[in-house]
């Protein structure tokens, strides 16, 4: 009988082994899937607010999702950690606690010492937001009330009341569609702007600048590592050559929701923003000729104002920040990064020739100028075209 039960026993650990194994095999196969095929992940774990929450913690590192994949997994482990060890203080504390508040005097006891760990906690709480405050932090309310308050007096040169809330809704219900997107975006300045087009385009980018022209029209510019490098060559050489950019064309319009209250004052719900890319009026999808649906090539002399979209004031994300998962980026991305790395390997070719010293300064002056500020991690992951989201196919 021993024999036998000692043989059952074996056989149900076995099973258990197993299970468990064949458990964690299949967790790490479906992590290979959700790596191998980014491209259809991104967009699931986006929906499911995954990537909003970790943006929100400081884990997304724009174009560079090496960086962001190794922060995400340090944050994942230091926080099983310390959730682990939480438990294991609050296990030890409940068993104390359950143990001294058993009596009278234990709970009287309980009350005071809760009183005093909590009053200093309070006071630092307090003293430590406003030295936040003062820094320079501001919550989410408190940046679009001040975001409010310095457009109303740049436009009517005087101080709102900020309590008003009907009349900050009203007052943005009076402004024009571009008016109130711009309202809610930071001017940047031609030099800045290139600065921040300057990195290579990755699959799944979220930011992006926008442009607006001399005769109004707006832009979702498209990051460009070689704008500068040909900025530099048509003012060096003087030469008169457009500086052509490709960007998305649309449109904004503001949809203003009106209702009275029981005593029939008019009450301005907040506006849904409305942000609507515009196709290409050539595009055809069997035509060799043009390409893109949505990209257009413009004049980058021609954009007389740049901004930089604020996502924590208005869910201009939403509209703008998924163009980075179209197929015109794919195809965007694919090109700019095979012309970029073409365009530096063609001035390298140069430094091997026989060839003067000032032209081999000449040439090391350009190639300073092809410096993408993601440059390193682009060819790191570049024999993974399933992260950048290019097909090889």
């Amino acid at each position: 009988m021993n024999t036998i039960l000692t043989f059952l026993n074996g056989f149900v650990q076995y099973r258990r082994g197993k299970q468990t194994g064949l458990a964690g095999l299949l967790g790490l196969i479906i992590f290979v899937l959700a790596v191998y095929r980014w491209d259809i992940t991104y967009p699931i774990l986006e929906s499911l607010k995954i990537i909003d929450f970790f943006d929100n913690l400081g884990l997304i590192y724009e174009g560079e999702p090496g960086t962001t994949l190794y922060a995400i997994m340090l944050f994942l482990s230091r926080a099983a950690i310390v959730i682990m060890f939480f438990l294991a203080v609050a296990l030890i504390l409940s068993l104390f606690l359950m143990i001294i508040g058993s009596s009278k005097l234990g709970q009287n006891l309980l009350a005071y010492v809760v009183l005093v760990i909590m009053t200093p906690l309070a006071v630092l709480w307090i003293i430590g937001y406003e030295i936040l405050h003062l820094l320079g932090f501001r919550t989410k309310k408190e940046k679009a009330e001040e975001s409010y308050e310095n457009w109303h007096q740049e436009t009517f040169g005087e101080h709102s009341d900020r309590y008003k809330e009907e009349q900050l809704k009203y007052e943005e219900s009076r402004l024009s569609p571009s008016d109130l997107l711009k309202k809610y975006c930071t001017t940047y300045y031609i030099e800045d702007t290139i600065s921040q087009l300057n990195r290579l385009p990755m699959f799944g980018d979220t930011v992006f600048m926008l442009g607006e022209t001399y005769d109004g029209s707006l832009y979702i510019l498209m990051p460009d590592p070689l704008l500068k490098y040909n900025r530099k060559m048509d003012i060096e050489y003087r030469r008169n050559y457009s500086t052509p950019i490709k960007a998305v064309p649309f449109t904004v319009k503001n949809v203003v929701l009106e209702k009275k209250d029981d005593s029939n004052i008019m009450k301005y719900r907040p506006e849904k923003m409305v942000i609507s890319l515009k196709k290409n009026p050539e595009y055809n999808v069997n035509s060799e000729l043009i390409k893109y649906e949505f990209l257009v090539d413009i004049d980058f002399l021609d954009i007389k104002s740049f901004y930089m979209p604020d996502l924590d004031l208005k869910d201009i994300k939403h509209y703008i920040s998924s163009f980075g998962k179209r197929n015109d980026y794919r195809s965007y991305l694919e090109d700019k990064v095979e012309k970029y790395f073409s365009q530096k390997q063609h001035l390298l070719n140069f430094l091997y020739r026989d060839i003067s010293s000032e032209k081999f300064q000449e040439v090391t002056n350009d190639l300073k100028e092809l410096n993408a500020t993601n440059e390193d991690i682009v060819k790191m992951i570049n024999d993974s075209p399933k992260i950048l989201g290019v097909n090889n196919e």
